[in-house]
């Protein structure tokens, strides 16, 4: 007892040692592993890729997260419970990698489903990757449900572009990779370019990624008469064709946050978005560009800020897929006032990712015989 009683006395010195000098208690995970991740708000990639819209950040230092980025011998996300074959694939981008966040929705997925799920999402992918991906890791583990996480923000766009295997594997790029630093340059005091934070109806600070909103404002005929959608029916078709007669297909569509909270906004906020606001129309090579649009208002942006997730989930059904809109539950949480995405990151927070995962789960429980 006495052994036992010193022992605890130790460990609370050491804490309290640790919470003096070091600060958060979550932080511990970094002097545990080495392949421990510290998300702060001063990380979000809006910050990296357009800082001077922004409002300089009262605390870059806040954490967001502090988890593990455990990965395979290729480079993918370990699941949280591996295994040695998988039930379930799952193809995607960083929505599906999760690496802001310590649950991915693909292991939420497998809790609720009870299924073994292989998280081959990577960051930075499009359907050619996801594509290449399942030919080269996951036709071997001939899973009964295939998952594609397509992603609304950018995949369309990325469908347009030179991309062909092969490609560099994960673990490359991780080597690769430098440690994320907190962005310093914001928007000077006064400047006109600052747009963020903009507000939802509930006070909440909420910043978008330009070229998703950009994105996000596509005319149907205009997509569907794109190389880029031929290019997404195609590589889709491709999947479907090398895939077991056996497996469920499913698709589902992420949307970006610009789909999920651009009506949830204050009135006072939008003019500064709308007059930045770009449409995507044919080029000569009939892929997508961004041009500027005079035309633009809030009534036409709100309606076609769905086009993209209904036309992605109905090419995806007319392919024998089985499919699932993100978008409308996603819009019902944000209507009662929930973020499910970090305010200065274009990501799911762990909230959307939760929401993901269980929202599959029910799906796939519903749709796929497993």
């Amino acid at each position: 007892m006495v052994v036992l009683i010193g022992i605890g006395i130790g460990l609370l010195l050491a804490l309290l040692i640790f919470r003096a000098t070091i600060g958060d208690f979550r932080l511990l995970l970094t002097y545990l592993y080495d392949d421990a991740v510290v998300f702060r708000s001063g990380n979000g990639d809006i910050l990296f890729w357009q800082s001077e819209f922004v409002q300089e950040l009262e605390n870059p230092e806040e954490i967001l997260s502090v988890h593990r980025i455990q990965a395979d011998e290729i480079g993918f996300r370990l699941p949280a419970n591996p295994s040695d074959t998988y039930q379930v694939v799952a193809l995607g981008d960083s929505y599906t990698e999760g690496a802001n966040v310590a649950t991915p929705w693909k292991d939420i997925f497998a809790r609720d489903s009870g299924l073994s799920t292989r998280n081959l999402g990577f960051r930075g992918y499009g359907i050619t990757h996801y594509r290449w991906t399942w030919e080269q890791y996951g036709i071997q583990e001939n899973p009964d449900v295939l998952i594609i996480g397509f992603f609304g923000g950018n995949d369309v766009f990325t469908a347009g572009l030179d991309n062909e295997p092969p490609f560099e594997i994960p673990r490359n790029v991780r080597l690769n990779e430098t440690e994320p630093f907190i962005v310093t340059n914001y928007a000077d005091e006064g400047e006109d370019l600052r747009l963020y934070p903009k507000y939802l109806d509930n006070g909440t600070p909420i910043a978008y990624l330009l070229n998703y909103v950009h994105w996000m404002n596509v005319e149907e005929e205009q997509l569907t008469g794109s190389v880029n959608y031929q290019v997404i029916s195609d590589n889709l078709q491709q999947i479907q064709e090398t895939a077991s007669d056996d497996t469920c297909l499913v698709f589902a569509y992420f949307p970006s946050k610009p789909e999920v909270y651009f009506p949830y906004m204050q009135p006072i906020d939008y003019p500064d978005l709308l007059i930045r606001l770009h449409t995507p129309l044919l080029n000569s090579d009939g892929t997508l560009h961004l041009v500027e649009d005079f035309n633009i208002d809030l009534e036409r942006t709100l309606r076609w800020r769905t086009n993209t997730g209904d036309i992605m989930t109905e090419l995806a059904s007319s392919l024998g897929y089985e499919t699932i809109n993100l978008l409308e539950i996603f819009e019902e949480r944000a209507s009662e006032g929930e973020l499910l995405y970090y305010s200065y990151d274009t990501h799911w927070n762990q909230a959307g990712q939760n929401l993901a995962g269980t929202t599959i789960a029910d799906f796939v429980d519903e749709q796929c015989d497993v």
